[in-house]
């Protein structure tokens, strides 16, 4: 089923935002983070107050949906209720409840998975409420905290890696997130094995790897190892994120900005303690950046605006995967680092051999093969067996897109998760 033009330009909205807020968030965080720069040397503090923030920003818009029902139904419209099968836990063979780790009743492959949430006796204790909230949001999922521990180890990583490494080659080396996201669709099964899209992402993969084979950039093993562990946590991350959003898992799922509200919270904990325990509140409270009035509002400011800029990338970002996959977002994310490689060149920061050439060649032959890989392989397109199933409940009618969120939530399970 071939999306509707109103969705093709909603996607191609994403896309701009993301490409816009990454591109300056790239360069933002190395001049913050980097020592030849204003050399803020917590990253792990940073990347907190990231994310608790875009916990703080999420929680407002759902207090304000609540109160207001034209925004609650704008919310609910971003990504609307989808139908499918009952996928079970990502990592178990047989289907169980992913909320409460019971075996799942069967469901016919043609009946739409029906989530009942019980509605819970009034209690006037207020922390009883909040508990409550996070819980019935899946707070305390295993498979959402397990989500969140990969995320805050890949920030913790990337962040530590642009102290120390130039941007364009922390760029090359990141860009081998897509093989370990498809390796992980294929674990969760959101993605079924097939020659074309492994030789795709493999071609990809080894361009980027010619590409950063670059003598005039100074970088030891470890600084090298630490970006590939990012990647490898990046990677289960997002398929993490999409499994959550394909699979309706959460109670609450009503919109990605759910989803935001949740992952964040958890991951600014994780990272709030990594900072106290590997940077120290002693040496951050001796920062120079915080020597004076004017230098520490500046550092608040910056930390202020770059929170602000990633919560709309974040958005961006689940909305893309939403209504794509997120193979599309790592391959967007490639062309993103691309450019930033094209922009580094050009500013003399890094300087390119016939060899590295040959890998960013390579690596856009592979972009293009993805690109137009329906055209190019019919008949082992990834969108006939993974995407169908939500096409159909997504673009079927304008109705769903508008439906009230009170008498949709009763009949379908609605997003939570990302």
């Amino acid at each position: 089923m071939k999306m509707k033009a109103q969705t093709v330009v909603f996607i191609g909205a994403y896309i701009g935002v993301f490409y816009a807020a990454s591109l300056g968030m790239s360069f933002f965080s190395s001049y913050l983070l980097s020592k030849n720069n204003y050399n803020f040397r917590f990253p792990l503090f940073i990347a907190s107050m990231y994310n608790l923030i875009h916990f703080a920003l999420a929680l407002l818009c759902i207090l304000l949906a609540k109160r207001y029902k034209p925004l609650r139904m704008t919310m609910e419209a971003t990504v609307p209720p989808l139908e499918c099968e009952w996928a079970g836990s990502p990592l178990e063979t047989s289907p169980k409840n992913i909320l409460s780790g019971t075996p799942a009743p069967s469901t016919p492959a043609s009946t739409p998975v029906q989530v009942s949430t019980p509605r819970k006796a009034p209690n006037r204790n207020v922390f009883r409420k909040v508990f409550d909230f996070f819980e019935e949001m899946g707070t305390f999922n295993q498979w959402v905290v397990l989500c969140s521990l990969a995320g805050s180890v890949d920030t913790a990583f990337s962040g530590y890696s642009l102290r120390k490494v130039p941007l364009a080659f922390f760029t090359m080396l990141k860009s081998s997130t897509p093989v370990f996201i498809l390796f992980s669709r294929f674990l969760f099964r959101l993605e079924k094995p097939t020659f074309s899209l492994a030789f795709i992402i493999i071609t990809i993969a080894f361009g980027i790897f010619l590409t950063s084979m670059n003598t005039s950039v100074e970088c030891n093993s470890g600084d090298a190892l630490m970006i590939i562990a990012s990647s490898v946590m990046a990677g289960f991350r997002w398929a993490f994120v999409e499994y959550f959003i394909k699979n309706n898992m959460l109670k609450q799922n009503r919109s990605i900005i759910h989803s935001i509200c949740i992952l964040s919270l958890i991951m600014g904990v994780f990272l709030f303690i990594g900072f106290v325990a590997f940077e120290g509140v002693q040496d951050f409270l001796a920062f120079e950046g915080f020597a004076t009035l004017e230098s520490t509002l500046f550092s608040v400011f910056l930390i202020l605006a770059g929170a602000f800029v990633t919560f709309f990338l974040c958005v961006s970002e689940y909305l893309l995967i939403s209504k794509t996959s997120v193979i599309t977002l790592s391959i967007a994310g490639i062309v993103k680092e691309l450019m930033i490689v094209g922009i580094s060149i050009q500013k003399g920061m890094v300087h390119l051999t016939t060899t590295n050439i040959g890998g960013l060649v390579l690596a856009t032959i592979g972009i293009c093969l993805f690109t137009f890989r329906s055209s190019i392989f019919p008949q082992t397109s990834p969108e006939q067996s993974t995407s169908a199933p939500k096409e159909a409940a997504e673009f079927e009618t304008d109705e769903t897109v508008t439906t009230d969120i009170d008498s949709s939530s009763s009949q379908h399970p609605v997003l939570t998760v990302a």
